[in-house]
């Protein structure tokens, strides 16, 4: 016998021809045999889009034990990471910068603190199977947490700021590094995001910080000649520690994570369309984390981010994924209640799976439990004290409602989602009801809603 969900999400199916289309994109963690220890990955990953690989160089790791500076390279493939054992390589350091040459096939490595403490401006260059340092005539000053990107349209390798350095730019044209003296140029920042937007032809910059935790939200644009300060409507806030990269899938910028100015580090991902920034809602995935890498897989048609720091001052050793085919669950709202009243999705709702959802914090008077399953989404919420339930709001609709039994101070119950691909792309909201005497005037409370992305996997 089907499970009433199952049956709720057959039936909503058809709300799907009248409703807006949407795409339940999402992080989704991969679980690789071999793996880099964790480390901070910021800005020292590359996407080699002639082989399909994403390049990982050093970084700086707790995790043999004491503080270490890395000098090994990694390539991720989509399924593996492989160790690769170079005749050559640069000195080992953290905060090194990599960008992908498209024109001549090779990953470009500029400058980082070496594990002497030194600040570098050394040029490397991998082509998959060994590094070979380049001798200009000009390079940039030692550097370290700076960032790099390519300009496609004009075969540059595009640097700007860092600690050590300035506000300068730089491009290498695979010869030689030539500095740039735009009009308009950003502060002296470190820990900055940059990336290209190809469909635009410009680079992209936000974020960072102008030294001595100082925090900025600026965005920025580089089309080869002249800096361009963007003034969007909203943005993703101060913070430094970010990875961007341009998602050709979705035609926008994306950013991931970092640190704000609290010093606590972030977990949200927004995207740049050239106008203005989005939060995107797909918030289920990555723990907090600052000072990780973002990569686009263009073979692949996602985003790779690997490591970084934790909130604990943890070095991470996950990899995960922005897959078009991830299905994803988003917490919305706040419950009402001496203990606010809590629901949460334990798994995704994946073509075939069964995950649970969870509520907690159930009033011990609460004579009755249910939850309610609509494709309507209240956010913000409707209050409800006007009609008795003080405190409490409306997240969804009411397409379908399913009572559950209670069990102390908890409820959960399966959710099993057909494998149907008809179902690709739905958004189902839910949200959890109880009834309980003396709560309030309406004897009803509410928790917060969760947003179900119904996907591949």
């Amino acid at each position: 016998m089907k499970s009433p969900l199952s049956l709720a999400l057959a039936t909503l199916t058809a709300a799907l021809a009248f409703a807006a289309p949407t795409t339940a994109q999402g992080w989704l963690q991969r679980n690789p045999a071999n793996s880099p220890i964790g480390r901070l990955s910021y800005s020292i990953m590359a996407y080699d889009a002639n082989r399909g690989r994403t390049v990982l160089f050093g970084g700086f790791s707790v995790a043999p034990g004491t503080g270490t500076d890395l000098g090994d390279t990694w390539e991720w493939d989509g399924t593996n990471w492989q160790q690769m054992n170079p005749v050559h390589s640069p000195s080992a350091r953290r905060f090194t910068a990599l960008a992908f040459d498209a024109n001549r096939n090779r990953v470009v490595l500029f400058g980082g603190k070496d594990f002497t403490g030194v600040d570098q401006n050394d040029t490397w260059e991998w082509d998959g199977n060994d590094w070979t340092q380049i001798f200009p005539n000009n390079s940039p000053a030692p550097r370290w947490i700076h960032t790099m990107t390519y300009d496609w349209a004009r075969q540059r390798t595009v640097l700007f700021g860092g600690r050590g350095g300035a506000a300068d730019t730089w491009e290498w044209d695979g010869v030689d590094w030539v500095q740039r003296f735009p009009a308009n140029n950003p502060p002296h920042i470190e820990s900055h995001a940059m990336a290209y937007d190809i469909n635009r032809q410009v680079v992209v910059m936000y974020g960072g910080d102008l030294g001595g935790r100082s925090y900025i939200d600026e965005t920025w644009e580089w089309d080869g000649t002249n800096w361009v300060q963007r003034l969007p409507a909203h943005d993703p806030g101060q913070r430094r520690a970010m990875s961007m990269a341009y998602s050709l899938a979705r035609g926008t910028v994306m950013m991931f994570a970092g640190e704000d100015p609290s010093f606590a580090s972030l977990t949200d991902t927004w995207e740049w369309d050239g106008t203005d920034w989005r939060l995107l809602h797909e918030v289920s995935g990555p723990e907090a984390r600052r000072y990780h890498g973002v990569v686009y897989d263009l073979l692949r048609d996602r985003l790779v981010t690997f490591g970084g720091n934790s909130s604990n001052n943890t070095h991470l050793a996950d990899t995960w994924e922005w897959a078009p085919d991830a299905a994803t669950t988003r917490p919305y709202g706040t419950g009402c209640g001496a203990s606010p009243l809590t629901l949460a999705a334990l798994g995704r709702p994946a073509l075939g799976a069964t995950f649970q959802l969870e509520t907690t914090n159930i009033d011990p008077a609460t004579a009755a439990f249910g939850l309610v399953f609509s494709v309507t989404e209240h956010d913000p919420g409707i209050d409800l004290t006007p009609f008795g339930f003080t405190g409490c709001q409306q997240y969804t609709g009411s397409d379908i409602g399913v009572l559950i039994p209670v069990s102390g101070s908890m409820a959960t119950f399966p959710v099993s989602v057909p494998n149907d691909t008809n179902l690709v792309g739905l958004h189902l909201y839910t949200q959890s009801l109880t009834a309980t005497p003396g709560a309030n005037p309406g004897g009803v409370l509410t928790s917060n809603a969760v947003d179900l992305g119904v996907n591949v996997r």
